[in-house]
């Protein structure tokens, strides 16, 4: 308990950081490990200790469904981490819930897939654009931010940001790690910012934390997904993740309401797109 009596905004006490969780997962003959801090929450909430190791990646029923048609997604794992400042503070002043889930990307045109590079941005791209100008009722967002390729393990991860356009408003902003899986599946790490005051310190301390977790995921692809992958690289012109990414220029639409579940409508109706949702391309 040293460590919390000397905490403080520059030195945040993170209950359980020196004693991560290991966890190992079979998807469908695929391995992923990593590390993840214990799950903590200062309302007292018992620990999130549910979660799936051993998923049928491939059972259709298994998925929650989207209401856009686009993505639908199964959730493996999910726990909270907090930071706290001062020790008189009881409150934390950041903290991140993490999520691992996997995705599937529905009507994918033939012949496109996650496991090539320049396909996979497509897709992640286009995921990022459900999440915001198709979404517009949570504000106007930008994506991607701090876009980068994580080469650790056998397998590149894609990271990136999505930012409040107005950084002096935001309190809450997301961070996404993916990797692919199948043609039509990939792993999503989704991590849930949230910090109170002095956000470029503390917003320092949830993106090295994230870093550190994402520094430890190992992917490792069963025979036939390893098959498949050299296969649709060697009719690939270019097998590359793109380095680095501005965000999109996309414009939020402003002609919109909310969707009835009675008449089978999504959540949100678009009735004039300002900027068109992108289209994929082979």
């Amino acid at each position: 308990m040293l460590k919390r009596l000397f905490s403080s905004t520059k030195r945040p006490y993170i209950p359980g950081i020196n004693k991560p969780e290991a966890f190992s997962m079979d998807l469908s003959g695929n391995s992923l490990s990593f590390l993840l801090p214990p799950h903590h929450n200062f309302h007292g909430f018992e620990e999130r200790a549910d979660h799936v190791l051993a998923p049928n990646i491939y059972d259709v029923s298994s998925y929650h469904d989207d209401p856009y048609g686009l993505f639908s997604h199964r959730v493996l794992l999910s726990r909270r981490m907090e930071f706290f400042g001062v020790p008189w503070d009881t409150q934390p002043i950041g903290s991140i819930t993490t999520g691992v889930l996997i995705y599937r990307a529905d009507h994918l045109p033939k012949g496109l897939s996650c496991l090539n590079p320049q396909q996979f941005e497509q897709i992640i791209t286009r995921f990022l654009f459900q999440h915001g100008p198709e979404n517009p009722q949570y504000g106007v967002r930008l994506a991607p931010v701090n876009w980068q390729v994580y080469k650790t393990h056998d397998t590149p991860w894609i990271y990136c940001e999505e930012r409040d356009k107005n950084p002096k408003d935001e309190v809450a902003w997301y961070g996404f790690a993916f990797a692919p899986l199948d043609d039509s599946l990939f792993v999503l790490v989704n991590f849930s910012c949230l910090n109170s005051d002095r956000k470029e310190i503390i917003n320092e301390h949830l993106r090295a934390m994230m870093n550190r977790i994402i520094s430890t995921f190992d992917l490792k692809y069963r025979p036939e997904i390893q098959a498949k992958i050299l296969r649709l690289q060697s009719k690939a012109e270019r097998w590359a993740y793109t380095e680095q990414r501005a965000p999109e220029d996309w414009v939020y639409p402003w002609a919109w309401h909310r969707g009835s579940r009675e008449h089978g409508q999504p959540p949100v109706v678009i009735t004039e797109w300002e900027t068109a949702p992108p289209e994929y391309k082979l």
